[in-house]
């Protein structure tokens, strides 16, 4: 393997924990899901390759999922993909 390569890779697993320990901290310190979710998504969009980012809970009496919160989605997107059957297609 190459130095560089290496080099790289460990770095994305280092932002990768850097991540997951923001998270754990937010759960602690949170009095609500929708803290929890920002927090999430605020690290998670900063990851390389991640342009659109969501939250998705699942109503399983509805047989759904429902949208709880994202970044960068288009109001086309929610209007359409804002409630998605489950346990189908993508979920």
């Amino acid at each position: 393997m190459e130095v560089t390569s290496f080099y790289g890779e460990l770095q994305q697993k280092s932002r990768g924990l850097e991540i997951l320990i923001n998270l754990i901290q937010a759960v602690h310190q949170s009095s609500s899901l929708e803290e929890v979710y920002k927090a999430a998504l605020d690290s998670a969009i900063e990851l390389e390759n991640v342009d659109i980012i969501m939250v998705y809970l699942v109503d399983k009496e509805k047989r759904e999922a429902v949208l709880q919160a994202h970044r960068n989605l288009s109001e086309d997107y929610m209007e359409r993909a804002g409630r998605i059957p489950y346990p189908t297609g993508v979920t």
